[in-house]
């Protein structure tokens, strides 16, 4: 058994804990973090910014005026490194007809989008090189 876990300061000491008690073996406890380089993460953190803020303004259909990028995304919300908390904040802001941010809605729209992981620019590929390590770690865990 493995466990990968999103990694944010309030599941530090939560994730910390189970490494200690040894209830996993050692190795068996991962956190997203562990693949993306930033103190905290979430699985959508293994996306490159460029392609995330794609998936989400093609999954809400988001007008022109209200478009996502990496900057206005890390503008919505300074004090994370977390893209999906920086979504949540740049949609507080957006106008009242768009809905709100949820996880599951560019979710659903890369299940039926799969397309764009096959673009070949560097986004899609550092996307893709990070879940590829992602999976190489938890399958060597578990052999």
């Amino acid at each position: 058994m493995l466990v990968l876990a999103d990694n944010t300061k309030q599941d530090a000491k939560k994730l910390e804990e189970v490494r200690r008690s040894q209830v996993l073996k050692a190795g068996h406890v991962l956190t997203m973090s562990d693949f993306t380089g930033k103190p905290e993460s979430d699985v959508e953190d293994l996306f490159d910014p460029s392609l995330f803020t794609r998936i989400v303004h093609s999954a809400y259909d988001l007008p022109a005026a209200n478009a996502l990028t990496p900057e206005s995304l890390d503008a919505a919300d300074i004090n994370t490194v977390r893209l999906v908390k920086k979504a949540e904040a740049a949609f507080r802001v957006m106008p009242d007809h768009i809905p709100t941010y949820d996880h599951f809605t560019p979710a659903a729209w890369l299940i039926r989008n799969p397309q764009v992981l096959d673009a070949s620019d560097a986004a899609a590929s550092a996307t893709l090189d990070r879940a590829e390590t992602l999976f190489r770690a938890v399958n060597a865990a578990l052999d």
